[in-house]
Order: structure tokens, then sequence, then C-alpha cells
């Protein structure tokens, strides 16, 4: 073999392994960039108060883009989970599409969100802490326990005023100023009986059909706002 073909030789295997090297390199941005794509930082979406948006104040801090949030994502911005009660079971782990129920507590200690859903999206079992937040419940202290002296307590006053809409909406407006706010409501539904949870009325206000995300006001018999509820 002469030494040009020798060099053509070589040349060869060194482009073939030039595309492979590239070809990896591609390979690994493009999966690194589309495992991103869903995942957005809380930095880098943009505040807002159009319900549409479904961002809400809790004790201070600005959630955004819940539905692509895990629950690890709530408790790195110095949130906690506690289990909601002993009828759900807690694990630490989820089977694929399985949920699990976590009331959120502050930093400080202070209750506002009732329920944290959880939903195993993935095709393995996953820690609940990699889980995505499926439903977000804002309520008042007094429905998330049993014990009385917490019903009575002046903490289900400040749960009431440090979680709400980031539009002004939340717990003991009427409906009238929750129409002013938000406008009509997609549909309504009007209970013929009082729930366990003093719910009578329900207002859903649809934010995507396709995914079924929807924001519900639900209110008590005196015309307010006893719990919401936001659906991702």
């Amino acid at each position: 073999m002469s030494r040009y073909q020798y060099f053509v030789k070589g040349t060869k295997k060194c482009l073939v392994s030039l595309i492979a090297m590239v070809s990896i390199i591609v390979s690994v941005s493009l999966i690194t960039m589309l495992s991103g794509c869903d995942k957005k930082d809380q930095v880098s979406i943009p505040d807002s108060d159009d319900w549409k948006d479904m961002q809400v104040i809790m004790h201070g801090v600005r959630i955004k883009g819940a539905e692509n949030m895990t629950l690890d994502d709530l408790l790195d911005l110095g949130f906690k989970k506690e289990m909601v009660s002993s009828m759900f079971v807690n694990e630490s782990e989820l089977d694929a599409g399985d949920t699990s129920n976590f009331m959120l507590v502050a930093e400080d200690g202070s209750v506002g969100v009732y329920d944290i859903v959880l939903m195993n999206y993935s095709d393995k079992k996953t820690s609940v802490e990699n889980c995505d937040i499926r439903c977000i419940y804002i309520n008042g202290l007094e429905n998330s326990t049993e014990s009385k002296d917490a019903k009575d307590s002046e903490d289900s006053i400040v749960c009431a005023s440090d979680i709400y809409l980031a539009n002004g909406v939340g717990l003991g407006m009427t409906s009238e100023e929750v129409r002013t706010i938000m406008g009509e409501p997609t549909s309504e539904m009007v209970l013929e009986e009082v729930t366990t949870t003093k719910v009578q009325k329900v207002w859903r206000y649809s934010v995507d059909k396709e995914k079924k995300q929807s924001i519900e006001i639900m209110f008590d018999p005196d015309e307010k706002v006893k719990m919401i509820v936001l659906k991702y």
C-alpha cells in the first residue's frame, strides 16, 4: 500500500471518528435542551396577575409555572411538606400513574395550603419530591384539621390572607368582588345541599381545555370564597 493510500485510509478513519464524536455531542446537547424545555425556573417566567397564568402568592412567595414544577421545586422555595390527614397514605415514592396528597407549610410553620396533589407522570416508581404538581387547594386552616383549638385560633385568619391568586382573589372575598376581578366564570354549579366544607356554589374558570387546566372558586352560603382549587 502506497503512502498516499495510507494517508487516505487514515484520513477516512479520522473523519469517521470526528463524525461519531460530533453526533454524540449533538445528541447529548439535544437531550439536555429537550429535558429542560418544560422545566422553567421562577426567574425566567415573568410575573403576571392574569388568572390564566395561574400564578399564586404563597406567604409572600410568587409561585409561577406550577404546571411544570415538582414538589422538590416548592421545597426549594422554602416550604416543607406534612401529611394532610391520617386518611391519606403519604408514601415516600409513587408508582407510575399514582397520586399522593400533602399539606404545604411555610418556613415559619404557618399553614396556608390545605392540599397539594402530586402525580407521577413517569413510567416508573419515583420519589414524591420528583413528582409533578397536579392540583393546589387553597383553604383556611379550619378545614384542614379536626382540632377544635386550631379551628378557633387566629391562625385560620392568617392563613386566609397569606395565600391567594396573583390577581388578589383570595379566601373570604365576595362573589361580586371575584366577578369584578376575574369576569364571568366559564361555568357555574350550585349545590342543592351545603357540603361538609360549607361549600354551596362553584365557579369554574377554564384555562386550557385541551390540558384540562382550570381554576375553581368555591363559595359558602354567604357568597364568600371558601376554597380555591388550581388544577394543572
